[in-house]
């Protein structure tokens, strides 16, 4: 699919264990050493690593990985976004994480998005990145019906209220940071009285 699709950028938002059962099959080198590489069982395609590096406080693993046919017309040089500890149906932890994903993604175009399922965490960051494009272009934030149009075409994306309320806290704290740094003018104090009910809403202790 990658080569099919001429496809730059990978972004994984899952791991590949989770609650000490596997989830997802490592699907480039689990050795992080020059040249190492692994093959399809049919021997056709062949992922080998380039390079890797830490970001965001090792929430975010970015490598660079080779992929190759049988064919030497069709390669490419894909970027592979690991976002870990992304609990399923649950929310990230940081609120920006998510912009900062979206600005290291940026350049490059297609791009695959996968969690498990491919709606809940993969329709959250479908569903920012909608929210972030229409900001740009000017437009009315609708946050119900981009969420709306994205289910038209992905059933079931964006799973859990939780996953909604993130998506609100995440551009609350965008125009917050718009705000301080003299860019727009918003009420500060009611943005973060939303983002502390929204916190309240989707970090509480879990039930004994």
């Amino acid at each position: 699919m990658v080569l099919q699709e001429k496809v730059e950028a990978v972004v994984m938002l899952r791991d590949t264990v989770e609650l000490n059962r596997p989830k997802c099959h490592q699907y480039w080198p689990k050795d992080n050493s020059p040249d190492s590489a692994i093959t399809s069982r049919d021997g056709n395609i062949k992922v080998r690593f380039v390079d890797t590096e830490a970001l965001d406080d090792n929430h975010l693993i970015r490598t660079r990985l080779q992929v190759s046919s049988d064919n030497p017309k069709r390669q490419a040089n894909v970027r592979h976004f690991h976002w870990r500890r992304w609990p399923d149906r649950g929310v990230p932890m940081n609120h920006l994480a998510a912009l900062r994903l979206l600005f290291y993604i940026g350049k490059y175009k297609p791009i695959v998005v996968h969690c498990s399922a491919g709606i809940g965490r993969t329709g959250t960051i479908v569903m920012i990145y909608l929210a972030q494009n229409a900001l740009r272009a000017g437009q009315r934030l609708d946050f119900y019906e981009l969420v709306a149009d994205l289910r038209r075409q992905r059933a079931g994306s964006v799973q859990t209220l939780d996953q909604y309320l993130y998506i609100y806290s995440v551009f609350l704290r965008y125009a917050k940071n718009k705000a301080e740094g003299g860019k727009i003018r918003v009420d500060v104090e009611a943005i973060d009285k939303l983002i502390q009910a929204i916190s309240k809403r989707i970090y509480k202790p879990p039930r004994r």
